[in-house]
Order: C-alpha cells, then sequence, then structure tokens
C-alpha cells in the first residue's frame, strides 16, 4: 500500500518531502521520479511531476532566504507560472514548479 514505499523513500531517497496544508487536504509527497516508478507507484499518483531549484543563502550569511524566495515567487506568479515554496530545516530552500511550467519559469528568472 501507501505507506510501504513511502517508508521506502524516506529510507532511499535523498530528496523526501510530505505535505499537507489547509487548501489540499490531500498529502503531497515529493520523492524523486525514479524511485517512484521503480517502487510501482500508481501513475495517477505520479501525474504532476515538479522540477526543484535550489535557493542558495548568501556565503557567509546562516540565515534563511525567506525574503529572495518571495521575490522570485512573487515574480513568477505576476508571469503565471505556480511556484510552490519548500524550507526544510537543514537551511536549504527550494522552489518547485511543475515540469510543464519549467522554461516559463526559466524565461522569468533569468
Amino acid at each position: 500500500g501507501c505507506g510501504a514505499w513511502i517508508g521506502l523513500a524516506i529510507e532511499k531517497s535523498q530528496f523526501v518531502a510530505v505535505v499537507r496544508t489547509p487548501a489540499a487536504p490531500s498529502i503531497t509527497v515529493i520523492v524523486q521520479a525514479s524511485l517512484a516508478e521503480k517502487n510501482g507507484v500508481p501513475a495517477e499518483a505520479r501525474q504532476r511531476t515538479f522540477v526543484a531549484l535550489r535557493v542558495r543563502r548568501k556565503a557567509g550569511d546562516p540565515r534563511l532566504p525567506l525574503d529572495v524566495l518571495n521575490n522570485l515567487v512573487e515574480q513568477l506568479t505576476l508571469a503565471g507560472v505556480e511556484a510552490r515554496t519548500l524550507v526544510p530545516i537543514d537551511q536549504r530552500s527550494y522552489l518547485l514548479i511543475s515540469r510543464e511550467r519549467i522554461q516559463a519559469a526559466v524565461a522569468v528568472l533569468v
């Protein structure tokens, strides 16, 4: 079932996130696509794929780049590109953008 492959993802993947928000009551699990495919995650569960763009901190600055993330999300939103942020506790930050919109996102950010 669902719990079995999530356990494998947590054990073997280099990138795992589990998200549930009030706006989306179903759980979103973010794992490497190859791991999901290898462990038989149904195609309907893999329907929306994302590209993770890492947002780096300034050299020597231990703070999370929340202001930078906010500015990037605002730019993307104005251009009609939905971006999700992921800020784990290890001081790395990511923008998650659907694979279908990655070219539009790059055009906005470059």
